[in-house]
């Protein structure tokens, strides 16, 4: 887990060959199979990702295995669920299993982060900051603080509230410099709100990070449900001068 917690393309890989190797030795301990499938979320916010279809065939056939084994651990249902709903695509089934999670242990921080995701995604922004809320005051010195800030600041954006998306996507940044999610959002914030220089300029960071950044591989991270909310995203980073 501290190389997990490093957040680089490094220190992802690492944990990746350690969780496997706790599999080689218990082959049905289900933490570790969804450790290994959270390896492949990072891989795609990060845009750390090489076999895009070998990888995501791994991360689902790793969370369904997690969830074979121990369908009762919510920090296994927490992990598999959000794999599911972020890299495979299985909303409901994901969504099921992120809810579950925080119905069987209402303390879990990362459930709640979890739990916000994938209700954004789905267009359900109130439940969503709530939860996200809820991550924070349960958490608010979380190794992975910076995804609840990121959707907290994506769902001011969706609302067009884009002085507090800005607000929020400075403070995932503080704690996550090349969270490329929080980047995002702070680039079509400021392009919405009318500060074409900063966004252009935000943008020329998201690209520092991901010199492979357009358009589309942006949306495909994205994995907003409501084809608006896409579109908004989109716009802007139109307007920062982001490639299609």
């Amino acid at each position: 887990m501290s190389r997990f917690y490093e957040f680089s393309k490094e220190g992802n890989q690492k944990a990746l060959n350690l969780f496997n190797e706790a599999i080689g030795i218990d082959s049905e301990f289900a933490l570790s199979f969804s450790q290994a499938a959270f390896c492949y979320v990072q891989r795609k916010a990060f845009a750390w990702r090489v076999d895009v279809s070998q990888e995501l065939g791994e991360a689902e056939r790793l969370a369904r295995r997690a969830l074979e084994f121990d369908g009762s651990d919510p920090r296994v249902l927490a992990n598999a669920g959000w794999v599911l709903v972020y890299v495979v695509g299985d909303f409901e089934v994901g969504e099921a299993n992120v809810d579950l999670s925080v119905e069987l242990d209402p303390n879990l921080a990362l459930g709640w982060t979890l739990r916000g995701w994938t209700k954004l995604l789905l267009g359900n922004h109130m439940t969503a900051l709530e939860a996200f809320k809820r991550a924070l005051r349960l958490s608010p010195r979380d190794p992975r603080i910076f995804l609840a800030q990121t959707g907290m600041a994506n769902a001011h954006f969706l609302a067009g509230r884009y002085d507090e998306a800005l607000s929020l996507a400075a403070m995932a940044t503080r704690h996550r410099p090349n969270f490329l999610g929080a980047i995002s959002v702070a680039v079509a914030s400021h392009a919405l709100i009318g500060h074409l220089d900063e966004a252009r300029r935000t943008c020329t960071l998201y690209r520092h990070f991901d010199p492979s950044a357009r358009i589309a591989n942006v949306k495909e991270r994205l994995v907003f449900r409501g084809v608006e909310d896409v579109e908004k995203f989109a716009h802007g980073l139109r307007l920062a001068g982001m490639p299609e």
